[in-house]
């Protein structure tokens, strides 16, 4: 009986060999969906921007829905948060000139979001795995912080382990704006780890990292 899950790790691989850096997220995005689509073929059905609608009755994204043998939902949802590289980055002879995004507390909550999005979607759809997906080469989102900041409870350093209800120091009101809000809370519990994606090697900001956290 085929597996109704993908190889998360094979596709990442296969990914790696193909693209060491993105233009953009979207860059990012359409590329690991063609890769799934390569490895898995008529097997998977891929939809980008798969628009669901929350507890809330409020419309969402999931940045990478496959379906599986017609059946079985995969959500996948992918951060792409970069620095400004000391030199160009060349990958099979394609420049990159990467920017600084910076706002690293409001990313390191986006990541964790998406992971209570996920989780909001098993509840809507069902699956056997979903998937969060955070690349940088920003090196200060693989790092635990210890001091009092306002997103103290948001930190992915690595080896960190998120559960539970997250939120903001009392005295921050950053959560107002946009999609952002006061607390996260997780049905599950989740380590961080990170992984090296890809090292150019080409001076400060030139390493890339990734994290992947699977939802059950």
């Amino acid at each position: 009986m085929n597996d109704p899950k993908i190889d998360i790790n094979l596709i990442l691989k296969k990914l790696r060999s193909k693209r060491k850096v993105f233009h953009s997220e979207a860059d990012f995005q359409f590329e690991l969906a063609w890769n799934i689509k390569e490895i898995y073929n008529e097997r998977a059905n891929i939809r980008l921007e798969y628009c669901t609608i929350n507890e809330s009755g409020i419309n969402q994204y999931i940045d990478i829905v496959v379906i599986m043998d017609h059946k079985h939902f995969i959500p996948i949802e992918l951060k792409y948060k970069t620095k400004s590289s000391e030199n160009t980055i060349v990958d099979n002879n394609e420049m990159y000139n990467l920017k600084s995004q910076g706002a690293q507390d409001l990313g390191k909550f986006d990541y964790l979001h998406d992971i209570e999005r996920v989780e909001s979607f098993k509840s809507l759809y069902g699956f056997s795995e979903g998937y969060c997906i955070l690349l940088t080469n920003d090196a200060s989102y693989t790092k635990i912080r210890d001091n009092n900041t306002r997103n103290k409870e948001f930190n992915i350093g690595h080896n960190q382990i998120k559960h539970g209800t997250l939120r903001w120091r009392s005295d921050s009101s950053i959560y107002t704006k946009k999609h952002r809000k006061e607390s996260i809370i997780l049905d599950g519990s989740y380590e961080m780890k990170w992984d090296t994606y890809y090292d150019f090697n080409n001076g400060k900001n030139s390493k890339f990292f990734i994290l992947v956290t699977t939802i059950y």
